[in-house]
């Protein structure tokens, strides 16, 4: 999950967090592994299309603070 999201493999992403939430995993270890990567794509210089990831906010997950809200990191 969190290879595809950093990646931006966003169908393999989604499918990866459906599954996390359908096995049982909490919205907080969802949300701490975004904001993982937000905190790692920065470091890097690794763009993140999180603002194509709807998804995220469909389980219950924040995405991290956007360059000028434009959903990039």
């Amino acid at each position: 999950m969190v290879a595809c999201i950093a990646s931006n493999s966003i169908p393999q992403a989604k499918g990866h967090v459906y599954g996390a939430k359908n096995m049982g995993e909490p919205t907080e270890l969802l949300q701490q592994c975004i904001d993982l990567i937000g905190i790692l794509a920065n470091l890097e210089g690794i763009k993140v299309e999180f603002g194509k990831m709807e998804f995220l906010g469909k389980v219950g997950v924040k995405i991290p603070c956007t360059e000028n809200g434009n959903g990039v990191l």
